[in-house]
């Protein structure tokens, strides 16, 4: 459990920061779609859960991660695509990674077998 504590801290520190940081630069604004930024929040959550979960074997994360990819039809590019499109919408920024940290919450008090449901689900490797 201290791991998805550490793991929403780390995540509010860098949302706060890039998102202060982002506001003073300025640029043109690219768009990004809903359906990808629920996509983005999605995979990212997928993602920190499967960082969670590789806790209990050492290495395994990129092979979760490959998972989480395939789960939702993309690549780490979709990933980087998405991030680089928020460095000119600093708001969008912070309204997304304050998503992502409001559902990471939810699972400070999850009990540790329901927390393995949930990570086996989100990381389904089959």
């Amino acid at each position: 459990m201290n791991l998805i504590i550490k793991i929403i801290r780390i995540s509010k520190t860098i949302g706060v920061f890039v998102g202060v940081l982002l506001m003073f630069s300025c640029g043109r604004i690219d768009r990004i779609s809903d359906s990808d930024s629920r996509k983005f929040i999605d995979i990212y959550v997928d993602l920190s859960l499967a960082y969670w979960k590789s806790q209990e074997t050492p290495n395994n994360y990129e092979a979760l991660a490959d998972a989480v990819f395939q789960k939702y039809n993309v690549d780490k590019s979709f990933m980087i695509k998405i991030q680089k499109k928020f460095e000119n919408n600093p708001k969008l920024q912070l309204a997304i990674y304050r998503e992502i940290i409001g559902r990471l919450k939810g699972f400070e008090n999850v009990s540790e077998d329901s927390l393995k449901k949930i990570l086996d689900k989100a990381v389904d490797t089959r």
